[in-house]
């Protein structure tokens, strides 16, 4: 966890490095930063240190673990961004999308994952999802976001 953390502030700064505007003598340089933590729902000790650090954060959560409601809902009355982790291929479970399915079943999946996340702001996915890939679902995916 802690390594995976670490790489990814690690990226989220190299990023910024190529993001960030043009500065002038008169303007001042800023850095800007985004923190999401993913993979959260399983240990609730463990999870609610998220809840603890200070500034904005973006709770990614998943929707087939045994506290994803409840975090979801500790994670917005303590000002955090919640974000829904949607489980894709290679993923397993009764939220997980894969390429066989039909756009019917993704959408019936999607709003079962959605009702047990609440407050969410967004979704995320881990790069590398063979759904990803499919540029039908995808597609109906943005259009429906």
């Amino acid at each position: 966890m802690r390594l995976r953390l670490l790489l990814g502030l690690l990226c989220s700064l190299a990023g910024v490095a190529h993001a960030a505007p043009a500065t002038t003598a008169t303007t001042p340089h800023k850095a800007y930063l985004s923190l999401i933590i993913d993979d959260l729902g399983q240990n609730l000790p463990r999870d609610r240190r998220v809840l603890a650090l200070p500034g904005p954060v973006t709770t990614a959560i998943m929707p087939d673990t045994p506290h994803a409601t409840e975090f979801a809902r500790e994670a917005h009355r303590a000002g955090k961004t919640v974000i829904l982790h949607m489980p894709m291929d290679p993923a397993t479970g009764p939220f997980a999308w894969h390429p066989e399915l039909p756009i019917e079943e993704l959408e019936k999946r999607l709003n079962a994952a959605f009702n047990m996340v609440p407050y969410t702001a967004g979704i995320n996915n881990h790069m590398g999802s063979r759904m990803t890939a499919q540029q039908p679902a995808m597609a109906w995916l943005m259009a429906d976001l």
